[in-house]
């Protein structure tokens, strides 16, 4: 009895050192090193959104899944008070230590996806463990929105699909752990984990104005989420992902069309139809600083999307023909730039894309590419861009024939050169460029309904990935698509 007495209490005691263990504590707190680093086991920490100031670390929502954007806790001996860590490559902070010298540290925005390593190190050594990252590409049909694994080769692999209808947009927050969709007839958001224990789940839900709902504007690092409606833009803090709050909410002068973010969180630009004007709303003052027309003695809406250059001095704005535009006489496709100077806006120059006879939405990458300095020939040179374009039969001059289904996917520079990466007899809406600045991921409707497709930005034979969704009723809609950053 005795014995059988001492084993249970040993067997506590060592049960509440190791929850002890794991209590967060000041740096002053965390043993000193006594070698090198020996990390011994990395613990995903799931949908959890803010860590306690101090006390006990919950680990009870792990699942060992790990997505970008996740908390994680880095375990071991030897760390030190001041050590070092990186995450796939990519520098990461220490969050905070727990009481056995742990780091709790965040998975860094554009880490590769697939198996990577996760290091600490000091002045007396180094130490890793791997783990397995996964990044989740995103779109939506009518009754459910469907997630892919994007693989860092570029391919997609089906996920799961999310039985929740009615989702007219959808983007990923700002450190693509959580995963944002508009649902203006029930008038709210809808906040999905993606690193919720067990797989992506339904998280919160959130009250938005559904009155003529045009679509979200998310960034990669920009805590910040912009509803836009015809009339204002109302922005959300996302800084705690699970838990938007309303920030403000800003009247625009024009019936808006499109909105981008820009990169610093700053400002968010939106485009006017009818006006055919380009405004800059401030997130600071929460006004509109700045309107510039764009298209001289026009007097019907061409003006159909537009990006923040990576380094965000630049706005480029897309303007052509669209199916109603025709009647009046058809215009050339246009990427107009627009220069930004603090609350200014000035045209600077603009590229006519012959390839493109009725576009549709831009893409580029969402940070700026490293290259040698002798390639760069001016701030447009590192971005890649991208965009869809139906073909030159519009569907209004057709009627229900295959031609009226032709559609393609651009690559294109700011001089006017392009080259189509994709087009053939579907329809593809939007694109986007993988974080790694190597593939073009786009959603299209076939004959055969929904698929997700990806290329290499270089070129090359499209691979297609069909989602079993038939193909929607309204072709002309717009079909969300979005990429953890």
């Amino acid at each position: 009895m005795r014995l059988g007495l001492a084993l249970a209490l040993t067997l506590a005691t060592v049960a509440c050192s190791s929850a002890g263990d794991r209590s967060i504590v000041g740096p002053r707190s965390v043993p000193a090193s006594g070698g090198a680093p020996d990390v011994e086991r990395v613990v995903d920490l799931g949908d959890l959104s803010q860590l306690p100031a101090k006390g006990n670390l919950s680990t009870a929502a792990s699942d060992g899944r790990f997505v970008v954007g996740e908390l994680i806790l880095v375990e071991g001996d030897d760390f030190g008070r001041l050590p070092t860590i990186s995450i796939g490559g990519r520098p990461a902070k220490a969050l905070a230590r727990t009481k056995a010298g742990g780091i709790v540290s965040r998975i860094p925005t554009e880490v590769p996806s697939g198996r990577i390593a996760v290091e600490v190190s000091h002045p007396d050594g180094r130490g890793a463990k791997t783990i397995e990252v996964q990044r989740f590409l995103a779109t939506a049909s009518s009754k459910s929105v469907h997630l892919a694994l994007a693989h860092e080769d570029g391919r997609l692999s089906l996920a799961q699909s999310i039985d929740v209808a009615g989702t007219e947009d959808l983007c990923f927050g700002h450190d693509g752990r959580v995963l944002y969709l508009a649902q203006p007839g029930e008038k709210r958001i809808k906040a999905v984990s993606l690193a919720a224990r067990g797989g992506p789940a339904l998280a919160q839900s959130y009250s938005i104005n559904g009155e003529s709902f045009v679509e979200l504007a998310c960034r990669a690092d920009v805590p910040t989420v912009a509803v836009l409606s015809r009339n204002e833009v109302t922005f959300f803090d996302s800084r705690v992902p699970s838990a938007l709050s309303v920030s403000g909410t800003v009247a625009l002068p024009v019936d808006s069309v499109a909105a981008t973010l820009s990169p610093d969180g700053q400002s968010l630009a939106v485009l006017g139809s009818q006006e055919n004007s380009l405004s800059l709303v401030s997130l600071s003052t929460q006004k509109v600083v700045a309107t510039l027309s764009l298209m001289d003695n026009e007097t019907v809406p061409l003006l159909r999307d537009l990006v923040f250059s990576p380094g965000g001095n630049e706005i480029w704005v897309l303007s052509g023909n669209d199916a109603g535009a025709v009647v009046a006489g058809a215009r050339p496709t246009r990427v107009q730039r627009v220069a930004v100077h603090g609350i200014s806006l000035s045209r600077v120059g603009d590229a006519v894309i012959g390839l493109a006879a009725v576009p549709q939405f831009l893409a580029v990458s969402q940070r700026e590419a490293v290259m040698a300095a002798s390639t760069i020939r001016s701030t447009a040179s590192p971005a890649t861009l991208l965009l869809t374009a139906l073909s030159r039969v519009l569907p209004s001059e057709t009627g229900s024939g295959g031609e009226q289904h032709r559609s393609s996917l651009l690559r294109f520079d700011l001089e006017g050169k392009a080259s189509a990466l994709v087009e053939g007899a579907y329809l593809i809406s939007r694109a986007l460029v993988s974080h790694n600045q190597r593939w073009a991921y786009a959603v299209a409707q076939s004959p055969k309904g929904l698929v997700l497709l990806h290329t290499s930005i270089s070129g090359g034979t499209p691979k297609f990935l069909e989602l079993d969704v038939p193909a929607a009723n309204d072709r002309t809609k717009a079909i969300p698509l979005g990429i953890a950053p």
